[in-house]
C-alpha cells in the first residue's frame, strides 16, 4: 500500500536530474550504476562506506530450526546472508535537526 508521501523512481529521477544538472535519462543511468554497483560489492560480501550517509553490508542469520505452525512439523532453516544497512551519524543528524524545525 502506498502512501502519498511514498515517493516512486520516476519521481526520485526526476529530483535527482534537477540536483545533478543533468538529463532524466543520464539520472536513470547513474541511478541504476549505482544500485548494481552496490549490488556488485554486497554479493561480494564486501562493506560499501559512503561518508555522510552509511555503510552497506551483509549479515549472515544463524542456521535455526523452526516449527511450522499449521502441521507442527520441525525443519531446519539455513543459514542466509542478507543485505544490510546503517545510517551515518552525520546523516540521522542532519534528519533530527530538519525534525525540530
Amino acid at each position: 500500500m502506498e502512501t502519498k508521501n511514498t515517493v516512486k523512481k520516476k519521481d526520485f529521477i526526476k529530483k535527482f536530474a534537477e540536483i545533478a544538472d543533468m538529463t532524466q535519462i543520464n539520472a536513470d543511468i547513474a541511478y541504476s550504476a549505482f544500485l548494481e554497483s552496490i549490488e556488485y560489492f554486497l554479493l561480494d560480501n564486501r562493506k560499501i562506506k559512503l561518508l555522510g550517509f552509511g555503510i552497506f553490508s551483509t549479515k549472515k542469520t544463524g542456521k535455526r530450526f523452526i516449527v511450522d505452525p499449521q502441521t507442527g512439523e520441525k525443519r531446519d532453516y539455513p543459514e542466509r546472508t542478507l543485505p544490510h544497512f546503517i545510517f551515518s551519524k552525520k546523516f540521522k543528524d542532519k534528519f533530527l535537526e530538519n525534525e525540530d524545525n
